[in-house]
């Protein structure tokens, strides 16, 4: 049935359409998309037009490897314990994902198409706004044209 296919994409062996995931893992599934999709956001956010015209700095590329990175390893292998579960509760704080491996490539894949989306609708609210106020698109190409003329400047001044 539909309800076991997903079982088995989260990795439960409960395939009775109950649960798929303990709450503990689905905070950690949050925790995990918050992460993600918080990042990936700085990079659709530096543009006004497709993320990728325009390379990230070093910096930020490093920040989002580390970032991204250990987020997926925190969700996976949560070394942190709550001094406050026992085995009644256990399941209710935030637990690693060992058990839910496809939950995480799962959660990355709907951080990356919504991301995509994201900078989708970006781009074409740009459009739509440069439409909408052509003077104010001209101010801004005037202020890019003196910016670079003064870098141009600038760089003059140093020889």
């Amino acid at each position: 049935s539909n309800n076991d296919q997903i079982g088995r994409i989260f990795g439960s062996s409960d395939f009775n359409g109950t649960h798929f995931v303990s709450f503990g893992e689905a905070q950690t599934l949050l925790y995990l998309k918050v992460s993600l999709s918080d990042f990936l956001t700085v990079f659709c956010a530096r543009t006004r037009f497709w993320f990728f015209e325009r390379r990230p700095g070093y910096a930020l590329a490093v920040a989002a490897v580390v970032a991204m990175g250990s987020s997926t390893l925190f969700s996976l292998f949560w070394p942190f314990k709550d001094h406050a579960a026992n085995a009644v509760n256990k399941h209710a704080y935030m637990g690693p994902l060992s058990d839910s491996k496809y939950g995480v490539v799962v959660t990355w894949a709907f951080c990356i198409g919504f991301f995509l989306v994201q900078d989708a609708f970006k781009v074409v609210t740009y459009y739509l706004l440069t439409l909408l106020t052509p003077e104010v698109e001209d101010r801004i190409q005037d202020r890019r044209m003196q910016a670079m003329m003064g870098q141009g400047v600038a760089a003059l001044d140093r020889e």
